[in-house]
């Protein structure tokens, strides 16, 4: 189980970050996760390049990450919120729906009472963040949920959720939400759908759909409140798009069809970036001949 906090000012720009969010005042909280290649030492990586101080990063793991810790390091956190700040939460790990209400799996969750329950999550943000809007990323089974309650509305908080599938849905063991979720907070141009510069939560809530229904075959969700607009300003571009950068393929290597995404076109071929998989193998320069299907282009924002 894997969980992350972050909070951010809703005004100040940095150098890396396209407005509304400052690393500067960025907090995060963390529980355990599968070791291999876990991506949740990358996204922390990743947002520490973007400038979020040592001293903001709270990190909660495997045995540590158990129900009463991480209930008491959210509320803990919340309550340093000031106003004006922006709330990031992320969630990749075991999701479980009992048909009435979703939870998220702590370190010793077996039972309802030992899991961290959407209503708590929920119930803290309202009654504790000092902030107004809150980012909802969640890479779990029944993640969409998260999606379904910021639907409703009726909120003191302005909410936008990310979330790699339907409320209904089970989830696969793949990184593929994950991946796409940190070549967001890297800048990738291929997620830039307007080539503005800047990547906007509608952009990188559409290439995680595309992506989720690629690789995965399950329909990744994303919903904003009517004050939290999906075109704010996420993170700048850190670069302008490659020939065919950003088409999803799949391509047969080694007698098999695996998704990738492409990086770049050039006499050398067709140069691929392998999707959902623990590997984490390299790019890798392939024919045009062993490119099999392509997915739809994403829309721009």
């Amino acid at each position: 189980m894997l969980l992350l906090l972050l909070l951010l000012p809703h005004l100040a720009a940095a150098q890396q970050l396209a407005a509304p969010f400052d690393p500067s005042r960025t907090w995060e909280t963390w529980a355990s996760f599968s070791k291999l290649n876990r991506r949740d030492t990358q996204i922390v990586k990743a947002f520490g390049k973007l400038g979020v101080p040592t001293e903001h990063l709270v990190l909660l793991q495997d045995k540590a990450a158990t129900y009463k810790a991480v209930r008491s390091t959210v509320k803990a956190t919340l309550a340093r919120t000031r106003p004006g700040d922006i709330l990031i939460f992320y969630y990749a790990g075991h999701g479980y729906h009992d048909g009435k209400a979703f939870y998220m799996v702590p370190y010793d969750g077996y039972e309802a009472d030992t899991l961290y329950s959407q209503k708590q999550l929920t119930g803290d943000l309202e009654s504790l963040f000092r902030g107004q809007r809150v980012l909802l990323v969640a890479d779990c089974c029944h993640s969409g949920s998260l999606a379904n309650w910021v639907k409703r509305g009726g909120h003191k908080k302005d909410y936008a959720a990310l979330t790699s599938s339907k409320a209904s849905e089970s989830s696969t063991g793949n990184w593929t939400f994950s991946d796409c979720f940190l070549d967001a907070l890297h800048g990738e141009g291929y997620l830039d759908g307007n080539h503005d510069g800047v990547l906007s939560l509608s952009e990188v809530g559409s290439e995680l759909g595309r992506q989720m229904q690629f690789v995965d075959q399950q329909k990744a969700r994303t919903q904003f409140s009517a004050q939290f607009r999906g075109k704010t300003e996420f993170i700048k571009a850190n670069r302008v798009n490659r020939a065919g950068e950003g088409e999803l393929v799949r391509v047969k290597a080694e007698g098999s069809i695996w998704p990738a995404r492409v990086v770049e076109r050039g006499p050398k071929g067709v140069l691929v970036h392998w999707l959902g998989n623990y590997e984490n193998d390299r790019d890798t320069w392939v024919k045009p001949t062993q490119i099999h299907a392509k997915a739809a282009p994403s829309g721009g924002f």
